[in-house]
């Protein structure tokens, strides 16, 4: 695999053309440049907003699909930057459960998809600078991800396997920093209850050339529950070199090691009563936690030639070493070794016949997924006799094509795209008799249609299709405990309709409405067994059907930005039969009906910060009986920062305090846990502060 990077290298290299002492053309509607943070952004107005997130770049009014932007460099060192969800507040119809439990990671939910992962982030696909990390299979973490060189976030919400194949709720895409204008140096120390702290070492150099910004990340906290400690570090680098006037290369490399997230469990209403702080005693018998090396390499390239048209293409290599031990002992103990790969590239065009413009892009994916994955009895810790050895793949070719058409005020887009999917299993353990082989392929039509009614309005619909495969992990969970994969697991595929409006002004306000009815078959449904407890199995459930309206408000003066994000979600099983129950009807579990977030900040001119944040999350199920319900609640925190300036180091201080208004909620929900254990505590009232200085050369 080192090789075919170092030939695609090489061959980008030969491919170089023009002056390299040019200025880098861009092509029309590009992401916008990123604010150093360093930098007085102006916030009295809102800059023309161009999206990529749907592959072809567009202003974000005249997008057909609902996409929510997060740039805001200004506040960017108020966030703690333990949690990505600080990001995500003020996106509605995403809601997240799990920001403090590192060994299952947090848990992402789009429209209600991702809500059923056991661990990680499911059903969303998660792109960082440009290069799928999201596995083939349809699986993401982000603890290689350094929160602290996060610049923007795009959130499109919806089915969307004509953009990037296997996902059903949305895409992430995430852009770390670059456009840097000064080299410089950052160190940052934090410091926080339950023994939290954290150090980080950032710095941005460049010439005329090339750009490189390097951030080195440690954290560790103690937990708030017992048992439920961690330490982690990571270290990410981003290099950007122009090859040519109108050629670009993008280097990513990262590596994470964490050698120590315990998992505390889940409780019992009755158990979290006695002892919120509590952890489950078969998890501190069976010594739960995982522990993780991660490293990643990834390039990217982007060409404009003499037509105007735009060349991309990316390539990734990256390799995963899990070990993590569950609370029982038949399989309690995992070993886990992956490598996935990825290569894809597509040229995008742009012609005009009168007043009618034409964009194109057409496209391809290849990405390959290797999971050695071993299981051991659990000793009460100790690792016993093997009980499975497998060696599992997932193959994926992908071609596709985009069009879009452009008259006056209207624009429709629309595409198709078709996945070749093959999964395996190869069984060490029984003689091959477990072995196995599936195809789970996937065609996947999109139409999209946006009108300007007028220079502030506009509205948009469209119809997308989604699929999503089981993972290799849940397949590999088969309940009968026999090896090799479970033969009644099947993809599950989605239909998105949806109407939108939007209002946005060159001034103060910003303004999206839009309303979603989603139908989905064979509905992936976690569950546990009393057997393996804290183990999740998967099942399809029938039909489900989703519908919901989401509300997005900004506004900014220039001193104040106030964001409100509200969501109404109503998502069922049409048809989910079990010899245990009829649940056809019942909500589907882990989503609250009512999701509300409020975000105030104010910049003040002698370098005071403040930001103010609430979030109302109301009831939800537990299970799929809808027999238990976790009550509402009301979030809410402020941070406090102090920018200040003095000759060429620029010292920012900060301090928040989490859960202001001190309530009892939970952090997370293990849906349809056996025995009624659907509860792991989130923390009280606590504070963190820290200090960052940096050094900028004249």
């Amino acid at each position: 695999m080192l090789r075919l990077l170092f030939l695609f290298l090489i061959c980008l290299l030969l491919h170089q053309r023009g002056d390299a002492q040019d200025t880098l053309v861009a092509p029309p509607e590009l992401p916008l440049p990123y604010f150093p943070l360093d930098s007085q952004v102006d916030t009295n107005y809102f800059p023309p907003i161009v999206v990529s997130v749907s592959r072809l770049a567009t202003n974000w009014k005249a997008s057909a699909n609902a996409v929510t932007f997060y740039q805001d460099p200004t506040f960017q060192t108020l966030q703690q930057q333990v949690s990505l969800d600080e990001y995500l507040h003020q996106v509605p119809g995403l809601f997240s459960l799990n920001n403090y439990n590192r060994a299952q990671d947090l848990r992402i939910a789009i429209r209600g998809f991702g809500s059923r992962a056991a661990f990680g982030i499911r059903g969303i696909q998660l792109l960082i600078d440009g290069i799928p990390e999201t596995t083939p299979d349809g699986q993401a973490q982000i603890d290689n991800l350094n929160l602290g060189i996060v610049s923007r976030i795009e959130v499109l919400r919806g089915p969307a396997a004509i953009l990037h194949g296997n996902a059903s709720g949305g895409v992430i895409q995430i852009q770390t920093l670059h456009g840097i204008q000064k080299n410089f140096v950052e160190l940052g120390l934090g410091y926080g209850a339950f023994d939290w702290q954290q150090v980080q070492l950032l710095t941005g150099l460049r010439n005329a050339r090339t750009e490189l910004v390097w951030q080195g990340n440690y954290q560790a906290s103690g937990g708030y529950r017992d048992y439920s400690d961690f330490s982690e570090s990571n270290t990410n680098l981003r290099l950007r070199h122009r090859l040519s006037a109108r050629s670009r290369l993008d280097l990513q490399v990262n590596y994470t090691n964490n050698p120590r997230a315990r998992d505390p469990g889940s409780l019992t209403l009755e158990d979290q009563q006695l002892d919120r702080r509590a952890a489950r005693p078969n998890n501190v018998l069976f010594r739960t936690g995982e522990s993780i090396e991660h490293y990643k390499i990834g390039l990217s390239f982007r060409h404009l030639d003499r037509a105007d048209g735009v060349w991309r293409s990316y390539a990734f290599y990256a390799g995963r070493h899990f070990e993590g031990a569950l609370p029982f002992a038949f399989g309690g103990q995992v070993q886990l070794r992956r490598q996935y790969w990825g290569q894809g590239g597509n040229y995008s065009g742009a012609w005009q016949r009168g007043r009618i413009t034409h964009r194109l892009q057409i496209g391809y994916d290849l990405a390959y997924q290797g999971d050695d994955r071993q299981r051991f009895f659990n000793l009460r810790g100790q690792r016993g006799d093997l009980t499975l050895d497998q060696l599992e793949s997932f193959i994926r070719v992908a071609g596709f094509a985009l069009y879009q058409f452009r008259y006056r005020g209207l624009r429709l887009s629309a595409g198709w795209r078709y996945d070749w999917n093959q999964l395996g299993v190869a069984d060490r353990l029984g003689g091959g008799l477990a072995d196995d082989q599936r195809q789970l392929n996937s065609w996947n039509p999109s139409v999209g249609l946006n009108y300007q009614l007028h220079s502030n309005y506009s509205v948009f619909a469209n119809f997308r299709t989604g699929f999503e495969t089981p993972t290799l992990s849940e397949l590999s969970a088969n309940p009968s405990g026999a090896n090799g994969f479970n033969p009644d697991l099947e993809a599950q595929r989605s239909q998105n309709f949806e109407l939108g409006l939007r209002y946005f002004t060159d001034g103060k306000w910003l303004a999206a409405l839009n309303y979603y009815y989603i139908r989905s078959q064979r509905e992936l449904v976690p569950f546990e067994l009393a057997a393996f407890p804290d183990r999740s199995f998967f099942r399809n459930a029938g039909r489900s059907q989703r519908q919901g309206v989401e509300l997005e408000l900004q506004y900014r003066s220039r001193i104040w930005k106030m964001s409100l994000a509200y969501t109404f979600s109503d998502l069922r099983y049409r048809d989910y039969r079990l010899p245990d129950g009829d649940f056809s009807g019942n909500q589907l579990p882990g989503i609250p009906r009512h999701l509300l977030a409020w975000q105030g900040q104010l910049l003040a001119r002698k370098g005071l910060r403040v930001q103010l944040r609430a979030r109302y999350v109301g009831e939800l199920y537990t299970n799929d009986a809808n027999a238990v319900e976790d009550l509402d609640y009301l979030l809410a925190s402020i941070q406090i920062g102090y920018h200040r300036k003095w000759k060429q180091y620029n010292f920012k201080p900060f301090l928040g305090v989490n859960n202001l208004l001190n309530v009892k909620y939970n952090d997370n929900i293990r849906i349809n846990a056996f025995g009624q254990r659907y509860y792991e505590s989130g923390p009280p009232l606590h504070l963190y502060g820290g200090l960052r200085v940096r050094w900028t050369q004249d």
